[in-house]
C-alpha cells in the first residue's frame, strides 16, 4: 500500500506534499544556508531551490611579499598580478614595503577580485601619524576609491571601509600601538558578513547589507587608488 501524497509522514519517507517535518533548507544534509525546500512526488526531499554555501578559493589570488630587493614588487601567487611604484620614496628594503611621502604607494592595476567572498590580509605597523593610513584599498578607476578598503584612522584604529555605488559601511577595531606590527585580515564572506581580525583573534563585525561592487579594478598598497 502506498500512502504518498496524503500529506503525513510514513516510514521511509522524508516528506509528504506541503508537510516537511518542520525541516527547510537549514535542517537537512547538504550544507545548505537559505532558501526553499519542498517535497517531490515520491515524498523525497527537493532541495533544487536550495542556497549552497559560497565557494571559498583557496590559496593565495595575489602576494605581495616585498622580500626581493629594495624594488620588489612582484606577485608569489603565481597569478601575475604585479605593483608599480607610485611617488618617489617608495622601496622594499629589508623586506618590507617603505613609503616615505605622503602620496606614496603601490599601485596594482588589475581586476584582482570579482565576488564575496574574499579575504584581504596583511602585517602592518603604525607611526603614529594623526592622518588616516592605507594598508590596503581595492578600488575603481571609474568611481570613488574606498571600494573595500583596510586602514589604520586617525584615531589609531584599524578602520574597515566596504562602498558599493549607494551605501558605504565602515567600522572600527581596537586603537594600535605605535611602531609595533600586527597581522590585519578582513574577511569578506558575503553581503552581509564582514569580520575583522588583528593578529588572527575576531576584533569586530559587520552585517549590514551591501550588494558585491562590480566596479573594482585596481588595487592600491600603501594608498588610495
Amino acid at each position: 500500500t502506498s500512502y504518498c501524497g496524503d500529506s503525513i509522514i510514513h516510514e521511509q519517507e522524508e516528506c509528504d506534499t506541503s508537510n516537511l517535518g518542520g525541516n527547510n533548507c537549514t535542517t537537512i544534509s547538504g550544507g545548505f544556508t537559505g532558501g526553499t525546500l519542498s517535497c517531490t512526488g515520491s515524498c523525497k526531499f527537493d532541495n533544487s531551490s536550495c542556497t549552497s554555501p559560497p565557494q571559498i578559493q583557496t590559496g593565495y589570488v595575489a602576494r605581495w611579499k616585498f622580500d626581493g630587493g629594495a624594488a620588489d614588487y612582484s606577485d608569489s601567487s603565481g597569478n601575475g598580478y604585479a605593483g608599480t611604484a607610485i611617488g618617489d620614496s617608495v622601496n622594499t628594503s629589508g623586506g618590507v614595503l617603505n613609503l616615505g611621502g605622503t602620496s606614496d604607494y603601490v599601485l596594482v592595476n588589475n581586476d584582482i577580485i570579482s565576488s564575496y567572498p574574499f579575504t584581504l590580509t596583511g602585517w602592518a605597523r603604525t607611526n603614529g601619524s594623526a592622518a588616516a593610513q592605507t594598508i590596503l584599498d581595492i578600488g575603481g578607476s571609474s568611481s570613488p576609491s574606498l571600494n573595500y578598503a583596510v586602514q589604520i584612522n586617525s584615531a589609531g584604529r584599524v578602520a574597515i571601509f566596504a562602498r558599493n555605488v549607494t551605501l558605504t559601511i565602515n567600522f572600527a577595531g581596537d586603537i594600535l600601538s605605535t611602531n609595533q606590527w600586527y597581522m590585519i585580515s578582513v574577511v569578506f564572506l558575503s553581503d552581509t558578513s564582514r569580520t575583522l581580525y588583528l593578529n588572527g583573534i575576531s576584533n569586530g563585525t559587520n552585517t549590514a547589507s551591501l550588494t558585491f561592487n562590480i566596479a573594482t579594478d585596481r588595487a592600491g598598497i600603501g594608498g588610495l587608488v
